[in-house]
């Protein structure tokens, strides 16, 4: 998970969108639309060992719950 957030701020750093942003380069669309699934993967990754960041996450990009997408696991039957 860490390698892949590395790598994603790694992007963030060689693209530069706010360097894009003001000079209205046209690929801002396609860096902000990878990074946004960045997030999403992250997101969903960190989702069962930090579950208040991940929700956050989802709050701020206006993502779907991650809660939603994971299912819950079933505890298996109690034996007598």
């Amino acid at each position: 998970i860490w390698r892949y957030i590395g790598e994603a701020n790694r992007f963030i750093d060689a693209t530069q969108p706010w360097t894009m942003a003001k000079t209205g380069n046209a690929p801002l669309q396609e860096v902000l639309a990878h990074l946004v699934i960045s997030l999403d993967t992250i997101m969903c990754l960190i989702a069962s060992v930090m579950p208040r960041t991940a929700q956050l996450i989802a709050s701020k990009c206006q993502l779907d719950n991650p809660a939603k997408r994971w299912p819950q696991a079933a505890l298996p039957p109690r034996v007598s």
